[in-house]
């Protein structure tokens, strides 16, 4: 059966715009696009202690066989709850199905009407999709965007005069319970899936209170990534109404919780449609979860190849970190960034997200990245906003400190080609490998000249480079060229030794030294120049010999 003719356009819209999605079989590329951050969803070692935990307590149900109202809520449920309640410093846990039935549980259900919402403006469409099933009014404000939040607080309060008194008076329970009072939720999230970016939690925290606001905080990427989450991690647990958590990121297995008071708790198991309304989870799903927080409380082990654990992944978030600035690459904070503008949105997080305007452009380069075997996914527009396109690097404990310096130095290489080649480059050189092309462009921009790299599958002989076939071309600016050449040709050409003098010929004196061609196309020879054993030879005499 045909679909609706409705339903045809905007699949056609969605194709014209380049914007059309579909599903992949997952590959084997090297990770950089799964929320596994620790790698625990790919665990033998949590799938078999799972299995012995369900052994040891004689578990042997395969599903919840109900609501959790009716049938379904099997023993394993309160010994869970309990534990993350302890595990995460809060009266009552709340467990749910998944993170988006958590969020639409939650804002559709606890904002009443008459009540505001005030939410980032870049919040996740799980919260925006509870919103929009709430009775409250909504609005959002700019992301990140404290002083803005504070404005539009303000601009509530105002026309409350319920909050004025409470405020004066300091008696915030009881006058602000009344049902004549106009609650206001603020709602933001500790790690933003799209930017990788965080609030100032601690400031958000103090203007919340300051003017008598419920702070909701979805922590859904900063949990297991930052042990207990951001917010723990800050000493702000007791300064906010309600944390939501998901166990399917760094955790690894399935669903989700909300931490809050126990009559918080009461009132979700009451009025939370999206928990009362469905099977609830079996007991081998919260038997993963126990595992896997048992698992992130282990110890750091550095004599091993523990690429679980949060120490593993911290070390290589610091060293993308260090990458993306020695290559140069330009980073801003979003709201500074203009409309065609790219660069990295700083991040301390497991997500760091380049932006690369326009769908086509940010589509090509993610397909160069996964064709030399990076999984890096394009986020295109309509999911996030139009020239804010993007790819979006998620780092794990089991990526290697080799492959993020590769990935990023592949994407330095096809930004160059995809966003800024044009007429104006001239090649200067060609290289077969990309770390020796890169350490050339880092001498050459170091002297102010304007360069660019470019990857090439097939490519001419280069006269520089004896024998050179496909590989990376080194660019320069053509006002920049003729200057260019001769201060490559110095790197390049006559040899120094570690203390930087001249290196003369063991024949004929001449200190017109080369690095012979067998190891002219070496990179290690260039990252270490003074590694004694190289081979060289003569310019004059042609003399062959090592220093």
């Amino acid at each position: 059966m045909n679909l609706p003719k409705k339903l045809t356009n905007q699949l056609k819209s969605r194709k014209e715009q380049n914007a059309l999605r579909g599903l992949k079989s997952s590959s084997n590329l090297i990770d950089f696009s799964s929320n596994d951050y620790l790698g625990f969803a790919k665990s033998e070692i949590i799938f078999d202690k799972t299995h012995q935990f369900l052994v040891d307590k004689g578990i042997k149900q395969n599903g919840a066989t109900g609501s959790r109202l009716l049938s379904g809520n099997h023993q394993l449920y309160s010994e869970i709850e309990s534990f993350l309640s302890t595990f995460h410093q809060t009266e009552s846990t709340t467990i749910f199905n998944s993170g988006y039935d958590a969020n639409i549980g939650f804002f559709s259900s606890v904002p009443q009407r008459g009540d505001i919402i005030l939410y980032d403006e870049f919040i996740h469409a799980s919260i925006r999709d509870g919103i929009k099933l709430s009775n409250a009014k909504a609005f959002k404000f700019l992301h990140n965007d404290l002083e803005d939040l504070e404005k539009r607080l303000l601009n509530f309060i105002d026309k409350n005069e319920i909050f004025r008194q409470a405020q004066s008076d300091k008696e915030r329970d009881s006058e602000l319970d009344s049902e004549s009072h106009q609650t206001i939720y603020v709602v933001t999230e500790s790690v933003f899936s799209m930017d990788g970016d965080s609030p100032d939690l601690v400031a958000v925290t103090k203007i919340c209170k300051k003017h008598n606001a419920f702070l909701i905080v979805d922590e859904a990427h900063a949990v297991g990534v930052f042990a207990a989450g951001l917010i723990q991690k800050l000493n702000l647990q007791h300064e906010v109404f309600a944390r939501i958590i998901t166990f399917g990121k760094a955790l690894g297995c399935h669903g989700a919780a909300i931490l809050g008071s126990t009559a918080l708790q009461t009132y979700l198991v009451n009025f939370a449609r999206s928990f009362i309304y469905t099977t609830g989870l079996s007991p081998h799903s919260l038997a993963t979860i126990k595992v896997s927080y048992d698992e992130l409380q282990t110890p750091f082990d550095c004599n091993q190849d523990d690429s679980q654990n949060t120490t593993k992944l911290q070390q290589n978030i610091h060293h993308f970190i260090k990458e993306v600035k020695r290559l140069n690459f330009p980073t801003f904070l979003f709201g500074e960034m203009s409309e065609r503008q790219w660069g990295f949105i700083p991040s301390c997080s497991a997500i760091h997200c380049c932006i690369i305007p326009r769908n086509e452009k940010v589509k090509a380069i993610a397909e160069k990245l996964q064709q030399n075997h990076y999984d890096v996914k394009a986020i295109l527009s309509p999911t996030v906003p139009q020239n804010k396109e993007r790819l979006r690097f998620c780092l794990h404990g089991y990526n290697s400190k080799k492959e993020i310096s590769e990935v990023l130095e592949f994407l330095s290489i096809f930004v160059n080609q995809h966003l800024f080649m044009n007429d104006n480059y001239k090649i200067l050189a060609v290289f077969e490998y990309s770390a020796e092309a890169h350490v050339t462009k880092s001498r050459l921009d170091a002297d102010g000249f304007d360069t660019m790299l470019m990857d090439e599958t097939t490519i001419d002989s280069d006269p520089l480079i004896s024998g050179a076939i496909g590989g990376v071309k080194l660019l320069v600016h053509k006002n920049d060229f003729e200057k260019a050449v001769e201060v490559y040709n110095e790197i390049r050409t006559y040899q120094k030794d570690k203390n930087g003098n001249d290196i003369y010929c063991p024949k004929c004196n001449s200190n017109k030294i080369l690095v012979a061609p067998l190891h002219r196309k070496n990179f290690f020879y260039m990252l270490f120049p003074f590694f004694e054993g190289r081979k060289l030879i003569c310019n004059h005499c042609k003399t062959l010999f090592k220093n």
